[in-house]
């Protein structure tokens, strides 16, 4: 089951998303945007949501049967294996520079 404050932060962010893109093709339509302003800061915020997904990253482990959520540090060579920070979704963390400890030692 999918956590009500994950679902509330889904539809503030659609909201959100859906008046930016309405008034932008408002502006686009009215001649106020330009066709190059419009595609350069859609194409900017894709990258932006790109990157900003790749600082908080969540993975299932099953054999845990727990959510775990791994905080990346800074720069594309903290993006592999290793994590900053482990969180076992239930309340409890672990941090190191090295992989991310197991679910069971980290939460034990």
């Amino acid at each position: 089951m999918i956590s009500k404050s994950i679902l509330v932060q889904v539809a503030i962010l659609a909201v959100l998303a859906i008046t930016v893109l309405v008034l932008a093709g408002l502006d686009l339509v009215d001649g106020t945007l330009g066709l190059g302003w419009a595609a350069g800061g859609l194409l900017a915020g894709v990258a932006i949501g790109i990157f900003a997904s790749r600082i908080r990253r969540m993975d299932w482990d099953g054999t845990a049967g727990r959510v775990i959520a791994h905080i990346a540090g800074s720069g594309p060579s903290s993006w592999s294996a290793s994590s900053s920070a482990t969180s076992c979704g239930n309340g409890c963390s672990a941090t190191g520079s090295t992989a991310p400890p197991s679910p069971r030692s980290a939460c034990a």
